[in-house]
């Protein structure tokens, strides 16, 4: 590289220097600003003043010292009539060459010695003066603590929060406020994947596992939150989780905990352990994972237990979504992949566990709503809303997520069960009716949300063998 700067500096310098060579020229003026005067020429080189008009049959050249341009007469032996003509490199012109050549060599030597001027920073005295000139890392570090500023690392910041958690004090009356405010911050760094594998190394897993059953909720809640989000697509956390034996924890949290909060987080752990994780789908399936979940299907309805069974419909979807997935894949685990998936049987237990009606009748308890308001009150409401430019409403979101729980079930273990099902066919119709009235009145402007919908009951249909048309004809 340094030989190509070399050799392109050196022809810039032949490049200037062939301007050096004296040339005859019939006129030259330089022109400026200031006032033109004649420039009287004699046997002696003399500087062109700025403005100045050059009469022709003079020796013209530019000082490249000075910058400046400079003209004489003519040698007697070159005017017009003389018996010889001199040669056009006149001495005066062999002692200019001579200066140039010097210049050019002065400019060589220069671009030679960049690399001795480079390597001269590797001596000690350099060394020492860079020392000097810049601080290191402990000395930042150092004036930053003198002013109450800290510079810490991912990983300094993990163990400095898993040794306050070890040191902390578990006293529900004192302790559970800081506690709370630790084990939010480790939540916030374990999103990060590579904080999340530094976590485990630490032993977190097995320090924190122990909270699912601490008699506070709060502690409960965060602390399930916080083995969600280490877990959540980070393969190294899941395993470490399931060897733990946090998925009958979590089983237990999210079936039996009397607070609503808790069981949201549990069921969100226990989603990011087994999503993309056959093995682990296996032992959720053999140690009564699924009729943990159906416990959130019992009971009286409530605004919280409607939430949590639509996250459980969206989890039964996604699972059934990654076998199909598996099926279709052609690389070399694919073989592997659904051997593990078929050993676990989450299909041939969601059928024998009655899920195909569970998620049937979560879907018509959404399809009551609408079937009522056929009337004007109901249209004037989605008309406001559309108005005002929110024509998506929680409840449509509800009658998404549970249709394609259904649809997903339908393609699936409950494909026989569903076809020709009366009760589902009568909501599917009823609801697909009511999808298609909303779709009709949708503009472009507010985008195609309802018709997204109807052309998913438009599936639903197809599976379930109902005969369909457009919804033009509806």
């Amino acid at each position: 590289m340094r030989l190509c700067v070399v050799f392109a500096v050196l022809f810039f310098v032949e490049a200037v220097i062939g301007q050096f060579a004296t040339v005859r020229m019939k006129s030259v003026v330089v022109k400026d600003d200031e006032e033109d005067d004649d420039f009287v020429a004699t046997e002696e080189w003399q500087t062109v003043k700025k403005g100045q008009s050059v009469p022709s049959g003079l020796h013209v050249r530019l000082n490249l010292e000075t910058g400046e341009t400079e003209a004489k007469l003519l040698d007697p032996s070159e005017r017009p009539g003389a018996t010889a003509v001199a040669p056009v490199y006149d001495e005066a012109a062999k002692d200019e060459n001579s200066d140039i050549t010097e210049n050019k060599e002065r400019i060589r030597e220069s671009i030679l010695n960049i690399e001795s001027v480079e390597d001269s920073i590797t001596t000690e005295e350099d060394i020492e003066r860079v020392r000097k000139r810049f601080r290191s890392y402990d000395e930042l570090k150092k004036k930053f603590e003198e002013l109450n500023l800290n510079i810490k690392t991912d990983l300094e910041l993990l163990n400095e929060l898993l040794a306050k958690f070890r040191a902390s004090e578990l006293k529900e009356d004192e302790g559970e406020d800081e506690l709370i405010a630790i084990l939010t911050d480790l939540e916030y760094m374990v999103h990060q994947v590579d904080n999340a594998k530094e976590f485990v190394q630490a032993g977190g897993i097995l320090e924190i596992l122990p909270l699912l059953n601490a008699t506070s909720p709060r502690l409960r809640s965060v602390a399930a939150h916080l083995l969600g989000s280490a877990a959540q697509s980070n393969p190294r956390v899941q395993i470490a989780l399931l060897e733990a034996g946090a998925l009958p924890a979590l089983v237990r949290a999210v079936a039996l905990d009397t607070d609503p909060t808790v069981r949201s987080r549990a069921l969100f752990a226990l989603s990011c352990l087994i999503r993309n994780f056959p093995i682990a789908q296996a032992q959720f399936v053999t140690e009564g994972g699924l009729s943990g979940l159906a416990e959130l299907f019992a009971g009286g309805d409530s605004h919280d237990k409607l939430k949590l069974q639509l996250k459980v419909a969206t989890l039964l979807q996604d699972l059934l979504q990654e076998r199909t997935d598996a099926l279709m894949a052609e690389d070399k685990q694919r073989e592997e992949r659904i051997r593990q998936y078929e050993q676990a049987g989450l299909e041939a237990h969601l059928s024998e566990q009655g899920w195909c009606r569970r998620v049937v009748q979560l879907l018509a308890s959404q399809a009551q709503v609408p079937a009522e308001g056929f009337n004007k009150v109901r249209r004037d409401d989605f008309s406001s809303a559309v108005s005002q430019g929110v024509p998506v409403l929680t409840h449509h979101d509800a009658v998404e997520k549970a249709a394609g729980a259904v649809l997903a079930l339908a393609r699936g273990p409950c494909h026989k069960e569903y076809r020709g099902n009366s009760r589902l066919i009568s909501v599917i119709n009823e609801l697909r009716v009511w999808y298609s009235e909303l779709a009709s009145r949708e503009t472009q402007p507010d985008g195609q949300y309802f018709s997204g919908l109807f052309e998913l009951f438009d599936q639903l249909s197809i599976e379930v063998g109902i005969k369909t048309g457009t919804k033009d004809e509806l």
